[in-house]
């Protein structure tokens, strides 16, 4: 049992989930494409309706979590099987499910898991935005609660003094002040606090699957569905 966690993105409106064993070559994926993968069972679609950054909680022979379980929408769910031939998975773009890709985190994330054959349940999340705001808010001191808010509040306070300071003969001055209050707010932003920050509410961001996917293993079937003879 294991939950694996891939963050990936899309340029073209529709992520997915797949095998990556045997893929075709073509850098350009044509639907033909997509629909032999899925007929083999090798490929599960994720239309997203935009452009955009995503994340997959994957839960293989696991049951979804109760606190996230709630929020999976049902309305619109998906089910049906995968194989994994080898055990080479990954979630990603549609763009990406191809021999030829280039490893990139921002489109795809792989992952390994058992080759087999799984019953699946693909979910899209709807988390309430006042719950996604509260556990952003990884402040836990004082200290932390000035440096979260300190380069915004340099960058706006150079901003007006420079523009109160355009009336004056000498643009310069104010093109100094803003200079200065960029700097310090680069300063402050790279703070080894403001750092620390950063790397906590990057992870409590990983707690917000906006797709999960369970995979189920189920006794082996006919393998004709795994053969990789595929377009390209």
């Amino acid at each position: 049992m294991s939950l694996h966690v891939l963050p990936a993105g899309t340029d073209v409106a529709e992520m997915a989930f797949f095998d990556t064993d045997d893929l075709p070559m073509p850098t350009t994926v044509d639907r033909e494409v997509i629909e032999a993968l899925e007929a083999a069972q090798r490929l599960i679609s994720l239309p997203t309706g935009s452009d955009g950054s995503y994340l997959l909680h994957l839960y293989v022979d696991e049951t979804i979590p109760a606190d996230i379980q709630r929020y999976c929408a049902t309305s619109d769910a998906k089910a049906g099987v995968f194989v994994a031939v080898r055990g080479h998975v990954a979630f990603g773009g549609l763009e990406s499910a191809h021999a030829a890709f280039e490893s990139n985190p921002n489109v795809r994330s792989d992952a390994t898991i058992p080759a087999g054959r799984y019953d699946y349940r693909a979910f899209r999340t709807d988390f309430p935005e006042a719950v996604v705001r509260a556990a952003m808010k990884v402040e836990r001191t004082a200290a932390e609660r000035w440096i979260s808010r300190a380069p915004s509040f340099a960058l706006l306070t150079a901003a007006g003094l420079a523009i109160a300071m355009l009336a004056w003969p000498s643009p310069l001055a104010a093109l100094l002040v803003m200079l200065a209050g960029v700097v310090l707010a680069i300063w402050l932003w790279r703070s080894p606090l403001a750092s620390e920050l950063r790397t906590r509410r990057e992870a409590a961001q990983l707690d917000f699957p906006n797709v999960v996917l369970t995979l189920q293993s189920t006794p082996p079937g006919p393998r004709a569905a795994v053969a990789s003879t595929m377009p390209g």
